[in-house]
């Protein structure tokens, strides 16, 4: 990289000053669009019942495999299958 480069790189801090202001206002924009999604998703679930099990169903499953998981975690640790890295303290 030649001396004549090294400016094409740098931040020019007018510029950016001047369209703050700018770049706020599309920043709290993207934050209500996420909230207006975040709502119709909201809305889509509540009034769709076939949706909310298909929901539960997913969520069940996954829960299953984490106590599965932890149990297995416990079992392999008192069995001295491996190593214990991850018991937990309360214990």
């Amino acid at each position: 990289m030649g001396i004549a480069e090294v400016g094409k790189n740098s931040i020019d801090f007018d510029l950016s000053e001047s369209q703050l202001r700018h770049l706020m206002r599309v920043g709290v924009f993207v934050r209500e669009v996420g909230r207006v999604i975040r709502t119709v998703q909201l809305r889509r679930y509540v009034a769709d019942a076939p949706l909310r099990r298909r929901v539960a169903v997913a969520t069940n499953k996954v829960e299953s495999f984490n106590r599965f998981s932890q149990w297995f975690d416990e079992t392999a640790c008192e069995t001295a299958w491996r190593p214990c890295a991850r018991r937990r303290s309360w214990r």
